[in-house]
């Protein structure tokens, strides 16, 4: 396989993504990179590596849309996240438009996945960093001892990042809107979530590459839904009032409600489903 074939590889994705032999094609690059870089091709390496990440993000999108199939949501949220974090590491440096590689549909599907994931607090380390070194060079960093390599830049193939290789943790916050997403709060119970909108989201997709869009608005919940909910009680549509004086008055109770279409059509039986919560 040449060149032009592992770029064809790549480009048709939407069509090859169950049936590609992405071990060959990582493998391939990885000695064309290697050649390259006998060769002291900077350039030509750091062409490679795009390549190189372009491949790892379409099978991670791939895994993680089985792994939401076989309902592994944690582990599928996760790896929204590493596709996130390698997607911002790669598009300055792709001298492609992402759309050829699908990257654009990739990134857009993998933030709308997010979108209907229930997770609302995650943890959020703080801690001082004792010691850090460059994952280039391996000199240990200071305000007095740093290096020439910049930080996202690419060298002999490989990105450049600061490695923590010492720290102190000094305290853990719980937020909404996390640095990184991979500190999930879960219950001594377990995992309790409510998937019901990602369970339905992905027995209507076919493929991870059919495109489907996601609209969030607020519409009136039946009442019958909250026939536990005293008239006393906070009102279940969030406001600081009591339910009697907020929507128990009225037609139902104000939630939000998600719109989703979906280019391919779903399975029959999947259409007119709603779900409340």
């Amino acid at each position: 396989m040449n060149r032009f074939e592992i770029i064809t590889q790549l480009e048709n994705v939407e069509k090859n993504y169950n049936e590609r032999n992405a071990e060959l094609i990582s493998s391939l690059l990885k000695k064309e990179k290697q050649d390259a870089l006998k060769e002291l091709n900077e350039k030509e390496a750091k062409h490679i590596w795009c390549f190189e990440k372009v491949l790892q993000i379409q099978e991670m999108y791939n895994s993680s849309f089985e792994r939401l199939k076989r309902r592994e949501y944690y582990k599928a949220w996760c790896e929204f996240e590493k596709i996130e974090n390698m997607y911002y590491s790669l598009i300055k440096h792709l001298q492609y438009p992402e759309k050829a590689f699908r990257i654009d549909m990739i990134i857009k599907n993998v933030k709308q996945f997010q979108s209907v994931y229930p997770y609302k607090l995650f943890f959020s380390p703080e801690y001082v960093k004792l010691e850090v070194v460059c994952s280039i060079c391996g000199r240990k960093l200071s305000i007095r001892n740093l290096c020439e390599h910049e930080v996202g830049e690419i060298y002999n193939g490989e990105i450049c990042c600061r490695i923590v290789t010492k720290a102190k943790i000094v305290g853990i916050s719980v937020v909404t809107n996390p640095v990184q997403k991979y500190s999930v709060l879960f219950t001594e119970e377990g995992d309790n979530y409510d998937y019901s909108i990602l369970e339905y989201l992905t027995e209507c997709l076919q493929s991870p590459y059919h495109n489907w869009n996601i609209r969030w608005t607020r519409i009136r919940h039946p009442h019958n839904l909250y026939k536990d909910v005293s008239p006393e009680s906070p009102c279940p549509c969030g406001s600081s009032e009591e339910y009697r004086h907020c929507c128990l008055n009225k037609e139902g109770v104000l939630r939000p409600h998600c719109e989703i279409q979906f280019k391919v059509s779903p399975p029959k039986d999947k259409l007119g489903i709603k779900y409340y919560y």
